[in-house]
Order: C-alpha cells, then sequence, then structure tokens
C-alpha cells in the first residue's frame, strides 16, 4: 500500500487466472449487447452517477484517446455491466458532471478501482478537464501495471558457521577451554533449523495489457 504525501492510497496486488479457477469467465461466452451502455448525453451520465452511488463497491477503468484529444473514451465496467463514456464535443456541463463523477468515484474509500496504468491515465483525465481543475486525491486504487511485493513463508536453512569461529571451535575443543567454548557457541548461534520466517521480493510490472491476457489467458488481445 503505496501513500504519497497527499495521502493517496495506491494497492497493488497480483492475481494468477492460470487454468480454470473459480471466478474466471468462460472466455467463449459473449457479452450480453444489452449490459453495454454508451453514456452520451447528460441524463445518462447522471444516472449512471446515481447507479454508481448506491450499487457498485468494484469495477476496472480503462481509458482510450488519439491525438490531438487528450481523452477520447472512458470505459468503466462493473461485475454486471460496462459503460463506455464519450468525452469528445460535449458541453461544458456534461464534462463538469464527469468531472464531478470521476473524483467521487476515485476518493470513494467503499469503491475498488482497478487499473492498468493508474498514473498515466490520471493525467490523461488531468489533461482531459483543463481549467476545470485536476483531480488531486484518490483512494482505493489497484493498477495492475505496478510494482508489487511478493510475500511468502520459506523455512531457514541450517546456519553456516564461518572459518573463522571454525577454527576457534577447534582451538578451544583442542585446549579443553569450557569458557571459550561457550563463548564462541554463543556468537555462532542462530535460528533454529526449519524457522519459518517471511520473504519479501520486489516483483517488476508485467508489461503490457495484450502480454498479461496473452500470459495468463492464452489469447491474443487484438485492440
Amino acid at each position: 500500500n503505496n501513500a504519497d504525501p497527499s495521502g493517496n492510497s495506491l494497492m497493488t496486488y497480483e492475481t494468477s487466472l492460470v487454468g480454470q479457477q473459480t471466478g474466471v469467465p468462460n472466455l467463449t461466452n459473449y457479452l450480453d449487447p444489452t449490459a453495454i451502455h454508451l453514456v452520451n448525453s447528460l441524463h445518462e451520465l447522471s444516472t449512471v452517477f446515481q447507479h454508481f452511488q448506491a450499487n457498485v463497491t468494484v469495477c476496472a477503468v480503462d481509458l482510450e484517446w488519439s491525438e490531438p484529444q487528450a481523452v477520447s473514451l472512458i470505459q468503466i465496467a462493473t461485475a454486471d455491466a460496462t459503460y463506455l463514456i464519450d468525452t469528445l464535443h460535449k458541453s461544458a456541463l456534461f464534462m463538469s458532471v464527469l468531472r464531478h463523477f470521476l473524483v467521487w468515484l476515485l476518493g470513494s474509500t467503499s469503491l475498488h478501482k482497478v487499473f492498468f496504468g493508474f498514473p498515466h491515465d490520471l493525467l490523461r483525465l488531468n489533461m482531459l478537464f483543463g481549467e476545470l481543475g485536476p483531480i488531486r486525491r484518490y483512494r482505493a486504487v489497484y493498477d495492475c501495471a505496478e510494482r508489487r511485493l511478493q510475500r511468502r513463508q520459506v523455512k531457514l536453512s541450517p546456519p553456516e558457521v564461518p572459518l573463522v569461529q571454525d577454527m576457534l571451535l577447534r582451538a578451544a575443543l583442542e585446549e579443553d577451554d569450557d569458557e571459550a567454548l561457550l563463548s564462541i557457541g554463543n556468537t555462532v548461534a542462530g535460528p533454529q533449523t526449519g524457522a519459518v520466517v517471511e520473504d519479501l521480493k520486489i516483483v517488476d510490472p508485467p508489461g503490457s495489457l495484450q502480454s498479461v491476457v496473452h500470459k495468463h489467458l492464452g489469447v491474443h488481445l487484438d485492440k
């Protein structure tokens, strides 16, 4: 859980989609077209805003753009539906309500958001809103493209005795020096063999979304 000076939190995690695990969608099934909603008017946007406030706890967010547009399309997917918010050639009122919606969405601690490359998407959103002001606060954001800590439990191997200490032990045994044996024994004593400790490892980002889909699902993503 990484925090910046403003107190924002960016939570990272890793899930494995290898095999037929519980919760992994059947890739041969097609998304019901009635579950895809094009949000193109102020009324539709307000309806989506109210729906998210009342019913949604997890969503995934992705942006599309083509230069010189900062953002052309905002895609927000829930467990039941996908919302496509068109940002081109919209009124000032529409853009103001859209910014208000995204400020609430990103700042909500009870709504968990999944991104792929969140910092760049946030930069694009702030370019989109321009004079309306940047979005500075975000909470409960999970970035699949971020470096993360991988935790695992490992058993300790038997402690190795350094060569110098080994020589001192041999000398103490030859001289039958109990005090020297005791003092040297205390210095080489370490964790008990078989003790379980936590091992931390930094895992680098997985690469592009296309490479992640191919690695875990075995599917070529044609964007």
